[in-house]
């Protein structure tokens, strides 16, 4: 099954309603076995840009891991961390994403 996505156009998943992307923001994330790679997208009329990226490391590793998160155009920001779970890892994506950019995600995948 593959998508039709469009920018400013329904999108109809397998598992029911369309969404509108029209100036939204899409997360999209590839979880592993003990990382989480991280990409928040903008979504404007027919426009995707990547708004930043990152990745979370050593996920219920015993050694220390690492939380990486790039703002397109900015400098890198690495935290080096426990991380016990997915669960905790998530929460550090969320935490380092401004208000405004968690408000705008309509889509994550």
């Amino acid at each position: 099954w593959r998508p039709a996505v469009t920018a400013g156009r329904r999108v109809i998943g397998p598992l029911g309603p369309a969404v509108r992307l029209a100036h939204s923001q899409a997360l999209v994330l590839n979880s592993g076995s003990s990382s989480i790679k991280y990409g928040v997208y903008e979504v404007e009329d027919k426009t995707v840009r990547l708004s930043c990226k990152g990745i979370v490391e050593g996920i219920g590793s015993k050694d220390v891991g690492a939380h990486k998160h790039c703002p397109v155009g900015l400098a890198e920001k690495t935290e080096k961390a426990m991380v016990e779970n997915h669960v905790a890892g998530l929460k550090k994506i969320f935490a380092c994403l401004p208000q405004e950019t968690r408000d705008a995600v309509k889509v994550v995948g």
